[in-house]
């Protein structure tokens, strides 16, 4: 079998050359191991970029928000009423009915507006009574109250809200050790306002 290679060289080389079988069958098999080491170069290449993009999107937990990951929407300054995140931070002594909250980033203030049925307001008025018979106080209307407050303060002609303040330790937590409780008179309300000791 007669084995033909084309070489273009320049002007040294006129036509076809023919070159020993030996040659052609070693040319025949680097290049098939060209082709070889050149998918498996591109198979490795693909590869690596597949496991270094998923690696990436793995969070490291040294760099974890120090709030649980379900309480997100709790740190932003807009309301919530979602009260199964406002007990990652704060201890509810007995279940409220309904509730809105938000915290002040800037102040680092923790506001909820807890709602009890009339028996649950009663049993915890009674705990809060045990450290005295509290304060007269007022806290003004915010616009994100419940509307039961909002009209109250409507009725009364005024943008304050009047009530009996207390200490509020039993529902500190470990981020918030420090503020007062507000019983809104006539009211199963309760307003908790607490700061970060942080």
């Amino acid at each position: 079998m007669k084995v033909y290679i084309t070489i273009n060289a320049g002007s040294h080389c006129q036509g076809p050359r023919l070159w020993p079988l030996h040659f052609a069958r070693h040319s025949h098999i680097l290049g098939t191991m060209r082709r070889v080491f050149f998918q498996s170069s591109i198979a490795l290449l693909l590869l690596s970029f597949i496991f270094f993009g998923c690696s990436s999107k793995q969070e490291d937990p040294k760099n974890s928000p120090a709030f649980p990951k379900a309480d997100q929407n709790a740190i932003q300054d807009a309301p919530s009423d979602r009260l199964e995140d406002l007990k990652l931070l704060v201890r509810v002594p007995y279940e409220a009915e309904d509730g809105v909250w938000r915290i002040d980033q800037r102040s680092k203030k923790l506001t909820a507006v807890l709602i009890f049925t009339p028996e649950d307001a009663r049993l915890l008025l009674d705990e809060l009574r045990k450290g005295g018979e509290g304060n007269d106080a007022e806290i003004a209307l915010e616009s994100w109250f419940p509307e039961e407050l909002i009209a109250k303060g409507e009725m009364s002609g005024d943008a304050e809200l009047r009530g009996k303040s207390y200490p509020a330790e039993l529902f500190f937590m470990d981020l918030y050790s420090s503020g007062r409780v507000i019983h809104i008179e006539e009211t199963e309300i309760f307003i908790l306002e607490l700061r970060s000791g942080e």
